[in-house]
């Protein structure tokens, strides 16, 4: 019997003396063997089992076959240290890859989650698009209406020589077509969103706007 690598080789003349000292090779003796002989097989520090030898002879064993036992048993030991390695290896290998595939469909659950959520976007630009659209058509319409019914009656005024309801009329004007303005603002905004706005460069007179400005600000 051995324990890691102080080998112990023992003989005995009956079963009862194997059953009294080491129960657990009972069936050793009971096949009529009489000499045993066991090495630890150690791997990566760790006793992971036990190589045996048996004969029937009463004879024990001499130095040189126990060296030759724990070389077998080295050897046994590697082996099976090998094969631990390898299925460790093949266990990690499938572990990374049942990862790469959780990783894989996580990545593709949320790339269809992300677009949804753009489709949901684009949805929703469109309809503030269509909303802004008809909005901007319903306001330009009575707003022009207003715009061009104080300019006519700014002109009678003038005709009839009514200077005092001037300045009135000229503040419906330029307030509406501020409004005007900024409904075409609104609708720039939204052309630019869509990636439809147009560079449009014109020339303007600086002094009228600062006077539009300040007649709305009044």
């Amino acid at each position: 019997i051995a324990e890691h690598r102080n080998y112990q080789a023992e003989t005995f003349s009956s079963r009862d003396g194997i059953d009294g000292k080491y129960p657990s090779v009972g069936p050793i003796a009971s096949a009529g063997l009489r000499s045993v002989l066991g090495v630890p097989l150690v791997s990566r520090n760790l006793v992971i089992g036990a190589l045996v030898f048996a004969s029937d002879e009463e004879t024990p064993y001499s130095e040189s076959e126990i060296v030759a036992a724990g070389n077998v048993a080295d050897q046994v030991a590697g082996a099976i240290g090998n094969a631990q390695v390898y299925a460790e290896r093949q266990e990690a290998q499938t572990q990374l890859l049942r990862a790469h595939d959780e990783l894989e469909n996580r990545v593709l659950e949320r790339t269809l989650e992300l677009e949804k959520t753009r489709d949901i976007a684009l949805e929703a630009t469109r309809a503030k698009s269509q909303f802004l659209a008809n909005m901007s058509h319903e306001l330009r319409t009575p707003l022009n209406a207003v715009i061009g019914y104080s300019e006519l009656l700014i002109d009678e005024a003038r005709d009839e020589d009514n200077t005092a309801i001037i300045p009135d009329l000229e503040r419906i004007t330029v307030s509406g077509k501020h409004i005007l303005k900024l409904i075409s603002d609104i609708l720039d905004l939204a052309k630019v969103e869509a990636g439809k706005m147009e560079l449009s460069v014109e020339n303007f007179n600086l002094s009228n706007t600062v006077e539009e400005v300040q007649v709305v600000c009044e």
